[in-house]
């Protein structure tokens, strides 16, 4: 008997796993996933290789293989040209996927969005991703994530605003002892901090970073943050501090950072005045095939051969110069105008997204009251009900104790009866008040109902008469006419037509008219643009038939709204005021 209470909790553990069971993944997938933090191509290349295979699998190893192949893509530096794969992907862990996979998604969403240079809504997905990771969960998610915040934020020249998630990705990789990461998110800090011109602060966080990079122990990311401190150095006007913190990354220079490293050291020979030195650092950032490298070259390569009495060689160098300044120049203008055109279309998107959020406001408070007003109609009618049963059983009990009584009593005389006999005439009487009570109720409840089926009858019959009003517009020969004469662009509005529509309009809508002169005397133009936006004609095509542009037909119907109402509006609210005429 001992044994049953056991098996019964066994029972239960083993459906409550059931019930919380994840998806199980090829094995295949794993190995995949180790491997992108190795060789992201590699892993790149075998995820390609599976394609075919994936349709035999389950939906969440399709799904998961897809991430993985944004993943590997955008550790391998490919940048992502569309939204479409991500965007299958992140609908499907919202919509009830592995949820453990959720705050990637959102995170590689943020990333194609980034290759994509819409940087507002890249934030939008990062900040999504941080949501989706409460407390110290996924660390290195998480630490990602803020440092793709503070990268894009430096990007776009917001350096305050760099420093929290920055901060906030130093302390995930701190916890986990990430000496890389955080080597990276010093530097990115002592960067922002350089772009808001605290040049004291942003030293204090190079020589932290190059304290750290100097207890890794590897060379590249000493020197890397070496460099880095030499060109703050040069900006403090310390050239030779400079150019000592540059002799080890001069020593062992890679592809990685050439660029930046010969011209500091140019710079800094520059500035000191050791033209033939600047010289051959500049020739050698002359070598490098990258627009940046070749202006400032050619920059500076003019300048020290026009100090030197060499005019003919400056010239040469400043024609190369403004050869590569007007590249350079292109693409900063391409950056800019790209970075205008994503806040613009963020812009539209939150302003959509506001109008959205309003409709469903008034959707839900007219649901509430309709909901209210129901309640109100249904617990009238349960307090009557309950009413009306208590007041049967307590003459129930009246009754059977009246009938107890005139048993019992009936050997007592004729006094005793004739008491009785008031009694049964004093329930009579409450008996006769109750069923007028009764009825009273009854009724009342039966004029709320037919109020609402009124109310309701009113509101169809309102609204079939709006359709009708504009099916008679619609298909009447004048509107047929007039959005005839808008294709070609050439005809205009006549005497006639203006005539025609209005017989139409008083046909379709008799108070229109009327209703319009009350709002105060209107000129001709004023009167035809408010007649054909009630026809439902477009803005452009209004401006067709008046032979007007399509902006001043905005301006006369917002002039109209201020006119109306004392207060400045926009054409949109008067084209309201027209609709409801």
């Amino acid at each position: 008997m001992k044994k049953i209470p056991l098996l019964i909790f066994l029972i239960e553990v083993c459906c409550l796993a059931s019930c919380h069971r994840r998806p199980v993944y090829p094995l295949v997938l794993h190995e995949a996933d180790s491997l992108i933090n190795v060789n992201a191509d590699s892993a790149l290349t075998m995820l390609k290789q599976l394609e075919t295979d994936t349709a035999s699998w389950t939906k969440a190893a399709r799904m998961y293989h897809q991430l993985l192949t944004v993943k590997a893509g955008d550790k391998a530096y490919h940048l992502q040209t569309s939204d479409s794969l991500m965007l299958q992907v992140l609908h499907y862990y919202e919509d009830g996927g592995d949820k453990r996979l959720l705050p990637e998604a959102y995170y590689y969403m943020g990333s194609t969005y980034r290759d994509l240079n819409d940087a507002p809504r890249a934030l939008d997905y990062y900040q999504k991703a941080i949501d989706a990771m409460p407390g110290d969960e996924n660390l290195r998610v998480k630490s990602k994530v803020y440092a793709q915040m503070g990268e894009l934020f430096i990007y776009q020249q917001l350096y305050e605003e760099a420093i929290k998630p920055l901060k906030a990705s130093y302390r995930c990789d701190s916890l986990m002892n990430d000496t890389i990461g955080m080597i990276y998110n010093l530097a990115d800090l002592a960067n922002s901090y350089c772009g808001m011109g605290d040049l004291s602060n942003a030293l204090r966080f190079f020589d932290s970073a190059k304290r750290l990079a100097d207890i890794y122990g590897d060379i590249n990311y000493s020197n890397l943050i070496s460099s880095q401190i030499a060109r703050l150095q040069i900006s403090l006007g310390n050239y030779q501090d400079a150019l000592e913190l540059l002799e080890l990354p001069l020593k062992y220079i890679d592809s990685t950072n050439v660029r930046s490293i010969y011209a500091i050291t140019a710079s800094a020979y520059y500035a000191l005045g050791r033209l033939d030195s600047a010289s051959y650092y500049y020739n050698k950032l002359k070598e490098i095939n990258d627009v940046y490298a070749q202006r400032t070259s050619n920059e500076y390569l003019a300048r020290i051969a026009n100090a030197k009495g060499h005019p003919e060689e400056a010239m040469d160098f400043i024609t190369n110069y403004e050869i590569w300044n007007d590249s350079v120049q292109k693409i900063t203008v391409s950056e800019s105008l790209s970075r205008m055109k994503s806040l613009y279309d963020y812009s539209l998107r939150e302003r959509e997204n506001t109008r959205l959020s309003e409709e469903n406001m008034q959707i839900q408070r007219r649901t509430w009251l309709v909901s209210t007003l129901l309640v109100l109609v249904l617990s009238l009618s349960i307090i009557g009900f309950m009413y009306y049963t208590a007041k049967r059983r307590s003459l129930r009990k009246k009754y059977e104790l009246l009938s107890k009584l005139l048993a019992e009593e009936q050997k007592n005389g004729l006094d005793y009866v004739q008491r009785n006999e008031c009694k049964i005439h004093e329930y009579q009487s409450q008996i006769l008040l109750y069923e007028k009570e009764k009825t009273a109720m009854t009724e009342q409840l039966e004029a709320y109902k037919k109020q609402y089926e009124l109310a309701n009858q009113m509101a169809d019959i309102k609204r079939h008469q709006k359709e009708n009003s504009k099916n008679i517009v619609f298909q009447s020969d004048i509107y047929k006419k007039l959005t005839e004469q808008c294709i070609p662009a050439e005809k205009h509005l006549t005497a006639d037509d203006v005539k025609a529509i209005e017989e139409i309009l008083n046909l379709a809508y008799p108070d229109f008219i009327s209703s319009l002169h009350s709002f105060g005397k209107m000129s001709d133009t004023e009167k035809q643009v408010c007649y054909l936006r009630k026809m439902q004609l477009s803005p452009s095509d209004i401006g067709i038939l008046l032979n007007r542009a399509k902006s001043s037909i905005s301006s006369i119907r917002s002039r109209l709204y201020e006119k109306a109402f004392g207060k400045s509006g926009t054409s949109e609210e008067w084209d309201k005021i027209l609709d409801s005429l």
